[in-house]
């Protein structure tokens, strides 16, 4: 291929040969190149040809430099003459750098022989150029009193204008590092104003970010910053990058619009956003399939269309009564003059310089900016209304939470005053109940007492008399207790010497254990053989209730009280353990949830005596005292209760 091309170049440049010696030398403008500087265009200097045609001079007929969305090719000529007094190192630039291919021919104007051959533009890489740049640069060399001959060949699928400016290398340099440092404080400035707009997360906000990267990208790309310094020298995508940066910018102003105004809840303009994007996308995908004439030419169409849809949402978004809807609409219409006004001047090649426009980031930036302080202080407003309408609708729901409120707390203390007084009446019905019964009790007493005194026969029947009728008085008893209330007693701490108080209880009760041939045991641990604050009462009731209930339930084997005494933390404080174990049938899993309730008895114990007070009682009194109660039980095994009240040590050991 390689040997082909330079075939073919051989073949051209033979072909440019004959039509120049066709010539007079005399035909060649002269350039005195010591003589220009990086302001003058060289090209207006030459003389230029389009093909079928003849050599004229570019000055007269400017035209010629000028070839807007077109394929076209350019032939210019001159004669660079150096008169001055050192050699001439000079480096010539051609603008725009984005055009498809320039080839340079360079010869002595006196044999006629090629001295040098270049070619730069999009189709040549930069790493094969002579001058390793992403714009077209051509290096000239002319030894002092001589001249060259210099011939280019310029093909193009657009060609707004040509510029063709001498260049010293340093200074060349320094405007190109000049330049990009612009291009890279500039994009630092758009990627930190993009990070604080995501930051919001608003999806509007993202748009308008995502929109400013675009622009910047459409203008940075003039000079090719973005593919040979951001993306790493892809220059070859440079059109297309190009191309689909503005279509994006056209279509998020749309996708934008519709959002801001809110649009985006109409029936119509709702599907504008997806059918503008997806057209955008299709577009994308083509200008790395299409030929770059009928890209730019299908960019152009995409264009007008996407600026002709906007004056259409105008009607219907005045129709819509938002807070700065005017304001909005006007910045709006500011952008989509200027985008309007921008895409004229390139098509049309008005002002057209295919550089970096800071005027038309900045002219962005300042509507964007405009455009966000209204839609944030648009935001701000509607906020406060509905913070507004959310608080009155909460203090609505407050005032009539409180009237409900308000007729609950009559309804209950209407009813706790019903109750009120229908404890005291029951508390009164008790009293003449307790006085009605325990009478005709203590007579029983009285003649059981009588009866155990007469022969052996009678007095076992008087016995079991005095058995049934205190039996039947403990009941009696508990149901009055009970019915009253024991939340109306209140606990009375006093000295309890454990041992003594415990020896006692042993006594009492083993009297009822022996009768039904049980083990009863007390074993007091050795450290809670000392003096404690609490009330005996309280703590006698407690033990007594569940040992008789330990007795009463536990037809063999045995019943035993463990007790121990473990300090706390707290000064002279201690937690009182007292543990009743029995050898018992055991109750239940399911019983065991509601052996505390107040007259709860299991099915399984109706045969055995007994009102199902006993333990509602002990958890009471165990409260009363600021302790705790716990049961553990397996069937056929038996039950082992542990009541754990908080005392105070007076006294240790002996």
């Amino acid at each position: 291929m390689k040997f082909l091309s330079r075939i073919g170049l051989a073949c051209l440049w033979l072909l440019v040969a004959m039509v120049a010696r066709g010539e007079s030398s005399q035909d060649w403008p002269v350039i005195e190149l010591s003589a220009v500087s990086s302001d003058h265009n060289l090209a207006l200097a030459m003389q230029g040809m389009e093909p079928g045609a003849s050599w004229v001079s570019v000055r007269q007929h400017p035209e010629l430099l000028e070839a807007p969305r077109q394929a076209s090719t350019l032939w210019l000529r001159a004669r660079l003459s150096n008169s001055g007094a050192e050699p001439i190192e000079c480096w010539l630039e051609f603008f725009p750098w984005s055009l498809q291919a320039i080839k340079v021919w360079q010869r002595d104007p006196l044999t006629g022989a090629q001295i040098e051959h270049h070619s730069v533009g999009l189709d040549t890489p930069v790493s094969v150029r002579d001058i390793a740049r992403v714009r077209a640069l051509v290096p000239v060399s002319i030894p002092v009193g001589q001249q060259v001959d210099f011939l280019v060949q310029i093909d193009s699928s657009s060609r707004p204008f040509l510029k063709l400016t001498s260049w010293e290398p340093e200074h060349f340099e320094q405007q190109e590092l000049q330049r990009y440092r612009l291009h890279s404080v500039s994009l630092v400035v758009i990627l930190t104003l993009f990070v604080l707009l995501l930051a919001q997360r608003d999806f509007k906000y993202l748009l308008v970010g995502i929109w400013m990267l675009a622009l910047f990208v459409c203008e940075s790309e003039k000079e090719g910053y973005i593919t040979a310094l951001v993306l790493g020298g892809a220059t070859e995508y440079a059109a297309e990058l190009r191309f689909i940066s503005s279509a994006v910018i056209k279509a998020l102003f749309i996708v934008l619009s519709v959002y801001i105004l809110g649009l985006h809840t109409h029936r119509v303009w709702r599907w504008a956003p997806p059918a503008v994007l997806a057209l955008t996308l299709l577009y994308s995908v083509l200008t790395f399939v299409l030929d770059t004439v009928i890209s730019l030419s299908l960019l152009t169409g995409l264009s007008c269309l996407l600026l002709a849809v906007w004056p259409f949402m105008v009607p219907t978004a005045l129709k819509y009564h938002q807070p700065r809807q005017k304001t909005l609409l006007a910045l709006l219409g500011g952008v989509w003059v200027c985008l309007s006004a921008f895409f004229v001047m390139y098509f049309f090649a008005i002002r057209y310089t295919a550089e970096f426009d800071m005027l038309r980031i900045g002219v962005g930036a300042a509507i964007v900016l405009g455009l966000l302080l209204t839609y944030a202080r648009h935001k701000n407003e509607h906020d406060f209304v509905l913070e507004r309408q959310l608080h009155e609708r909460e203090h609505q729901a407050r005032l009539r939470l409180e009237a409900v409120a308000a007729g609950r707390t009559r309804a209950l203390h209407e009813a706790l005053v019903a109750a009120h007084k229908a404890d005291e009446a029951k508390t009164a019905f008790l009293g003449r109940v307790t006085h009605d019964l325990k009478s005709p009790l203590s007579a029983i007493f009285g003649y059981a007492r009588l009866l155990e005194g007469q022969s052996e026969t009678v007095a076992h029947k008087g016995r079991i008399i005095d058995d049934s009728a205190r039996h039947m008085l403990v009941v009696v008893d508990r149901l009055i207790n009970y019915a009253q209330g024991i939340r109306d007693i209140e606990c009375q701490p006093c000295p309890v010497h454990l041992p003594a108080f415990f020896a006692s209880l042993e006594h009492v009760v083993s009297i009822q254990f022996s009768d039904k041939l049980l083990d009863f045991s007390v074993r007091l641990q050795p450290e809670a053989e000392c003096t404690v604050m609490g009330d005996a009462t309280l703590l006698r009731e407690v033990l007594f209730n569940l040992l008789e209930n330990a007795c009463k339930y536990t037809e063999a084997g045995s019943v035993r009280l463990d007790v121990e005494l473990r300090e706390t933390s707290v000064r002279d404080g201690a937690i009182l353990d007292m543990t009743v174990s029995d050898t018992g049938h055991g109750i239940s899993l399911h019983e065991q949830s509601r052996v505390f309730e107040p007259f709860h008895r299991a099915a399984s114990e109706h045969n055995i005596p007994g009102s199902g007070l006993g333990l509602a009682i002990v958890k009471e009194l165990v409260h009363k005292m600021a302790g705790d109660i716990s049961l553990y039980s397996k069937l056929d095994e038996g039950t082992r209760i542990t009541v754990l009240l908080p005392v105070r040590i007076l006294l240790g050991n002996g």
